[in-house]
């Protein structure tokens, strides 16, 4: 479990420096686009890469929690609350919250765009 975690925060640390080059902030969209749901995360085409590794990170870090107490975070928000390193997490694809759904037990992680999802361990891909 600790490799899994230790793995994970390295995987995050990288993708937080090499995200820093956005053409578009998420601070600059405005609600409506939000709403209507036609936002790209950036203007690379790697949307759909970073959008995937963003949610590889959350699943390892929501399994690794699981893991250690025996069940899931009631919502993103709260996994962020646990440990600094979960604070930096990317919950959302082009300023859209990813989708989290669970029972306690398993979840389903969804990007709001498309670009994939997980099912406990186990990715659409």
């Amino acid at each position: 479990m600790k490799k899994r975690f230790l793995l994970a925060c390295m995987f995050l640390i990288i993708m937080t420096a090499s995200c820093g080059d956005d053409s578009q902030s998420d601070a600059n969209i405005d609600r409506d686009t939000v709403q209507s749901g036609s936002v790209s995360q950036t203007s690379s085409g790697g949307d759909e890469q970073i959008c995937r590794a963003n949610l590889e990170v959350i699943a390892m870090f929501l399994l690794n929690e699981r893991d250690m107490s025996g069940s899931l975070a009631e919502t993103l928000e709260e996994l962020q609350s646990y440990h600094p390193a979960y604070a930096e997490l990317e919950v959302t694809c082009g300023g859209i919250p990813f989708i989290y759904e669970h029972d306690g037990t398993d979840f389903t992680l969804t990007c709001p765009n498309g670009h994939g999802e997980f099912h406990n361990d186990q990715m659409s891909w």
